[in-house]
């Protein structure tokens, strides 16, 4: 069974975190924002990373279920990087 490595909040300082830790791992990018989260993923797989993406609202408890779900689905999660983050600007 291949691990998991899900990261909330697809932006740079997550996407740095993630290349550290998921080597060798499914990535699962979880972010409000699908466009980021396509983005962070075209540029992990560039760099080697196998990646899926999810819209997630981490104000949902659905939402955030069926993240567990989804990652799940590629194996067994051994990482959890929350680098969400909401700005006032």
């Amino acid at each position: 069974m291949k691990q998991v490595a899900v990261l909330i909040g697809a932006g740079s300082i997550g996407q740095a975190i993630v290349r550290r830790v998921a080597a060798g791992k499914h990535v699962v990018l979880a972010d409000y924002s699908e466009q980021n989260a396509a983005t962070a993923a075209k540029t992990l797989e560039d760099a080697g990373f196998e990646c899926s993406t999810l819209w997630v609202d981490l104000g949902s408890k659905d939402d955030i279920l069926t993240l567990v779900k989804e990652a799940q689905k590629y194996g067994e999660v051994t990482n959890l990087v929350n680098a969400a983050g909401v700005s006032p600007s």
